[in-house]
């Protein structure tokens, strides 16, 4: 018999061996890369569902890769064509609306820490609905840090709905070219109607019938197409059934090459909407509700505080004015709508100058201190001599 380790068949059998370890190693590390959000009850999708979803943009397939896609991700809508969908996220009850939507996000991390690190960095949407002729803007506030949030709050290129257990299992599954959860203050006609309120937003495939808007098998969705999805599932008073679900079938997409050049944060507040109030737009910003002025005027002896009587929380314009004499400049510390400290250096102004920025804030201190300094090696040294303070309500 002959001997299966005689010097003759050492190398083939050690060649094959060595295979048999690379093809494993390359199938985990594939796993690894498609695995779901950790604790999740679903598993990795089978590799017969991702397949098809493995293309370049020129065949009009999601430019989904193996291993973990992590980084900056922008949309915007197109034109103005949505639709709002009636009675939940899997109706095929739809009519059509008027609106925009524009958002970015930055996913750093798949997992909740203790420091948050994935984030919404703006995220606008306006709709008017001609049925009963409401106009409703949805902001986002920040990231949703509770634990309904999947993928640590932003999600590139992950798989969701049907049997992912991500979403909703209603809808067919997908992968989905960006996913945020968010936190939003609601507007319908101009007053708010909520605060801080869970919304969010997907990007994916063509998941409805861009003619009819009904919903399409798995095996049938729109490779070519990119859907821009708003959910706010409320219940919110004010909302249609409690809840808002707009839905884009054409948008623009930043991400790894994938799908043009979204409109920037400035043209997607100042885009126009049909039927849409257009007052109140300050700075690029859609204000519907015009921003409070908070001044304070810089004097020899201290500050001079203007501030609206019981100020609250909300979009603000803030402006500091040298009357004094000498060059100077001010330091302002609040919180923003999501508690987090911000703080604002002005320019250093000249007599008779002024420095105004617009922001959203949050309740707390609001605190104004005077700086004065000079430039030594390329840094700037503050020294504060005055200072002024209220609370903001919520």
């Amino acid at each position: 018999m002959t001997n299966p380790f005689s010097p003759r068949l050492k190398a083939p059998v050690l060649v094959l061996a060595l295979l048999v370890m690379a093809f494993a190693a390359t199938a985990a590390v594939a796993d690894c890369g498609l695995a779901r959000e950790s604790g999740s009850a679903a598993s990795a999708m089978p590799a017969s569902s991702m397949s098809t979803m493995y293309s370049s943009e020129s065949s009009g397939k999601v430019g989904v890769k193996a291993g973990a896609t992590l980084g900056f991700a922008s949309v915007s809508s197109l034109n103005e064509n949505a639709w709002l969908v009636k009675g939940g996220p899997t109706s095929d009850t739809l009519a059509g609306i008027h609106g925009v939507i524009g958002f970015s996000a930055r996913d750093l991390s798949d997992v909740r820490s203790a420091t948050p690190s994935d984030s919404i960095e703006y995220g606008l949407a306006r709709i008017h609905d001609p049925s009963d002729d409401s106009a409703y803007e949805v902001r986002f506030t920040g990231i949703d840090k509770s634990a309904d949030a999947k993928f640590g709050g932003v999600g590139l290129l992950k798989p969701i709905f049907g049997g992912t257990g991500i979403g909703e299992a209603g809808l067919p599954e997908t992968v989905a070219y960006v996913a945020a959860w968010g936190m939003a203050d609601i507007f319908k006609n101009g007053q708010r109607i909520a605060s801080n309120v869970p919304a969010h937003v997907v990007v994916t495939p063509g998941i409805r019938d861009t003619i009819s808007g009904k919903l399409l098998a798995a095996s049938d969705l729109d490779l070519s197409a990119r859907e821009i999805m708003l959910h706010v599932p409320g219940p919110v008073s004010g909302l249609p059934d409690g809840m808002l679900m707009a839905l884009w079938p054409s948008a623009a997409l930043d991400l790894n090459g994938i799908g043009g050049r979204p409109l920037s944060r400035q043209a997607v507040a100042m885009a126009p909407v049909s039927g849409f109030p257009v007052t109140g737009r300050v700075l690029g910003e859609a204000a519907m509700v015009t921003p409070r002025h908070v001044q304070f005027s810089l004097t020899r002896n201290g500050f001079i505080s203007y501030v609206p009587a019981a100020f609250s929380t909300g979009y603000t314009r803030v402006t500091v004015v040298n009357n004094s004499n000498v060059s100077r400049g001010a330091i302002i510390s609040a919180r923003d709508v999501i508690g987090s400290q911000l703080i604002r250096y002005t320019p250093i102004l000249r007599p008779g100058k002024s420095f105004s920025f617009y922001t959203y804030i949050g309740p707390g201190n609001f605190k104004v201190m005077e700086c004065h300094g000079g430039v030594m090696r390329g840094l700037r040294h503050w020294r504060s001599s005055y200072q002024t303070s209220f609370t903001v309500a919520r």
